[in-house]
């Protein structure tokens, strides 16, 4: 039954030659022989504005308060409920210095090497997956808007057996623009290698949600 399906399916991005061929790969399969064919048109997500997470790569203390947690290593920082809460409650100082661009869309250098704060683009799926993932205070407080692309990489792989070969997410600094995606990052190069490298991999057109 998962084959015939998955022969129905190729109908939305196949012609109907091909159609018949996936169909036939199905019957193929059912005899217990792998399919010739199972690529799928990879899925590029692309996430909107404030929708990927950002990173520290930089030890920051937090002197303001000593209530207040340092920011270390590795630590999500956007979206990071903990310091979310924080900042609402004992200071922002500390927070919103390491979500702010410096001069000429720098890292911010504060007043010492030490204070400065260094965030960059979490990578991979889960970076555009949920902003603060298995956490009960972002589900208590901000509920579904912390989901970005988990719901539709779930359905992509439950129900047309996509996988990380098949989707790919294009994760970046949202506080940047473009031109500094590009000079910091290399974003745009990047981008177009692992979008050209994906529709040669996989033989068909990609989609970018």
């Amino acid at each position: 039954m998962r084959d015939q399906l998955r022969g129905r399916r190729g109908k939305y991005w196949e012609t109907e030659e091909n159609t018949t061929e996936v169909q036939q790969n199905s019957v193929t399969s059912k005899e217990g022989k792998p399919p010739t064919n199972d690529k799928r048109p990879p899925v590029f997500l692309l996430p909107g504005l404030a929708s990927t997470r950002l990173v520290s790569w930089k030890h920051k203390p937090c002197p303001q308060s000593a209530l207040l947690s340092p920011i270390k290593m590795l630590d999500n920082v956007w979206m990071n409920m903990n310091l979310l809460i924080q900042m609402a409650t004992i200071d922002a100082r500390c927070w919103t210095e390491c979500m702010t661009l410096g001069k000429h869309q720098t890292d911010y250098d504060g007043d010492d090497d030490e204070s400065g704060c260094k965030l960059r683009p979490d990578e991979g799926l889960d970076a555009i997956s949920s902003l603060a993932p298995g956490s009960t205070v972002s589900s208590l407080f901000v509920g579904g808007t912390n989901t970005v692309y988990a719901w539709l990489i779930q359905w992509l792989a439950d129900n047309l057996g996509y996988d990380v070969s098949s989707i790919l997410a294009l994760p970046y600094d949202w506080r940047l623009s473009p031109d500094v995606m590009e000079s910091r990052d290399g974003f745009l190069t990047m981008t177009r290698r692992r979008i050209e490298a994906a529709v040669e991999s996989n033989g068909r057109p990609g989609v970018v949600s």
